[in-house]
């Protein structure tokens, strides 16, 4: 496991919010992919099952997403869509001067960008809420998405989680961070930093006291 990205981002993410709020992500994670599977099968056939697996997750996820917020003083609040036709969970975690906005995205394969590039409130939210210097917007706000998915071979588990943030175009990430790492459930603690990539806003990182 290694974190990818931005180090000064890690940073603040890590000053701004305790282990503990990771570790309460991930249980929440992990309990939402159990209870899922547990439900669906028991009441559903096998191809029925398949198709409500996700809309199910999700849901009980982001009913987890609220109960996660109160605990940690955090506001969260479900967003309708703009064709008024389904709505999604938004986290606000504060880092000084700016917030951070999540949403939850489940994927099969961390690398797939699809589900990222195809819903269009995640594509609004990455290219009003920038984190790079070079693409820096009016807006007061940065975008990240709780990245997880379950394990191939025990569907009712979790296999991986981070914290994603995506470039304005959501053709790749600009900060990918193992939260599991950041739950301090595992020592490995390596960053991985590309030296490319653009640097975080220094006054929004917040130094340690």
């Amino acid at each position: 496991m290694a974190h990818r990205g931005n180090q000064e981002l890690l940073n603040s993410l890590t000053v701004s919010m305790s282990s503990e709020f990771y570790r309460d992500i991930l249980n929440g994670l992990n309990e939402s992919h159990r209870d899922t599977w547990k439900h669906i099968e028991q009441n559903f056939s096998q191809p029925v099952a398949k198709d409500l697996v996700p809309h199910y997750r999700r849901s009980v996820f982001e009913d987890k997403m609220g109960g996660i917020a109160r605990k940690h003083g955090l506001i969260s609040k479900s967003v309708l869509n703009k064709t008024k036709n389904a709505s999604h969970v938004e986290l606000e975690i504060n880092l000084e001067s700016k917030k951070v906005i999540l949403t939850a995205l489940a994927v099969q394969d961390i690398s797939d960008l699809q589900r990222l590039k195809t819903a269009q409130f995640r594509k609004t939210l990455a290219q009003e809420a920038c984190l790079f210097k070079e693409l820096e917007t009016q807006g007061d706000a940065y975008y990240g998405v709780i990245l997880h998915g379950a394990n191939p071979q025990n569907r009712d588990k979790l296999d991986f989680a981070y914290l994603a943030f995506p470039y304005a175009d959501c053709k790749g990430w600009f900060g990918r961070y193992d939260l599991f790492l950041m739950a301090g459930t595992n020592e490995n603690t390596e960053t991985i930093e590309d030296k490319a990539l653009p640097s975080l806003r220094a006054d929004i990182v917040r130094k340690a006291e």
